[in-house]
């Protein structure tokens, strides 16, 4: 077991990277992103500085779609990165997946934990989760946030893990012999998203764009992509544009692109 998360080793970790936040660190909450919004909504976040909220536990955590995020107390690392929308360039497909860059990046020179990307926000080490990423705004009297939530999975699962998760997922110390700081960890991904975010300003996806390719896991995969109130898009991952949206390759040989829905391979 790592050491234990406390305010004071977040803000450490953060300035030793070279960031400044208002942080918040709970036991337990029901969602670091509910409380991100929160703070927003409510005008007690002023807008000129980012907001971390970090959590032990959360209740009522959430993915994707609706989806629950589970985890069991104190073995993963669950935060959530608030600051002003606009400083994102509105390139909003291709957040998610800086998010998953950011990630491998932080788990390959810590812990060298080699993981891979599945579009639009996962990341995944031999096809199992690792980790997931929701990106939303929320709106309040001192301007649009663009929250960046991200959950990790550390250490084994506690009892009350699902049992039918334990099949498709996995946890970042099963990869590794060294013992993972989740201040340290939580700080180097945003220091890499914080560079992430500079490169999309100045030249939008076109460099990241390559970098994520080599990340993805699925591509030259068949892959069934299905959206709400549309039929299934079938075919062959092949990449991405510099907005984010995923390349299919169908069976007729026509290429599309495809800015969201639920992936199954």
């Amino acid at each position: 077991m790592d050491l234990a998360i406390t305010n004071a080793r977040i803000i450490s970790a953060l300035e030793r990277v070279g960031l400044t936040a208002h942080t918040e660190h709970h036991e337990t909450i029901d969602s670091t992103s509910a409380r991100a919004a929160q703070l927003i909504k409510s005008g007690r976040w002023i807008g000129t500085q980012p907001l971390l909220i970090c959590a032990n536990y959360q209740s009522a955590g959430r993915g994707r779609r609706g989806r629950i995020w589970h985890a069991s107390m104190g073995q993963s690392l669950m935060f959530t990165w608030a600051e002003r929308a606009d400083q994102w360039a509105g390139e909003g497909a291709l957040i998610p997946l800086a998010g998953a860059l950011a990630v491998t990046n932080a788990l390959a020179s810590l812990y060298s934990i080699k993981a891979g990307i599945k579009w639009p926000n996962d990341v995944r080490i031999n096809g199992l989760k690792l980790a997931g990423i929701l990106a939303e705004q929320a709106h309040g009297p001192n301007g649009t946030a663009l929250l960046i939530g991200i959950g990790i999975n550390i250490h084994p699962w506690g009892e009350d893990f699902p049992n039918e998760l334990r099949e498709t997922s996995t946890f970042a110390t099963a990869h590794t012999s060294e013992t993972i700081d989740r201040p340290c960890l939580m700080a180097t991904i945003l220091q890499a998203l914080h560079q992430l975010k500079r490169e999309v300003r100045e030249h939008g996806g076109k460099t990241l764009r390559p970098r994520i390719v080599r990340r993805l896991d699925m591509i030259g995969k068949m892959i069934r992509i299905e959206h709400e109130n549309a039929p299934p898009l079938i075919g062959a991952a092949m990449g991405i544009e510099s907005n984010g949206a995923l390349i299919v390759r169908q069976m007729n040989g026509e290429s599309v692109v495809c800015l969201s829905g639920i992936v199954y391979e």
